[in-house]
């Protein structure tokens, strides 16, 4: 039995070529659609931010 790797989704397995990493989906656009498909909003209201420098919410 030989080891063989399996390519990463995410393109980053460098054995693949160029071309078949180019035609992998980007994980931002797979995760957009996974949410389309599950009724999640895409594009959320921020309802609370955090001033890192002073520690304050708004």
């Amino acid at each position: 039995m030989t080891d063989t790797p399996t390519p990463s989704p995410d393109g980053s397995d460098r054995t693949l070529p160029r071309l078949a990493r180019d035609t992998l989906p980007l994980a931002l656009d797979v995760a957009i659609e996974v949410a389309k498909l599950n009724g999640v909003c895409i594009r959320p209201l921020e309802m609370r931010r955090l001033d890192t420098h002073t520690g304050t919410i708004e």
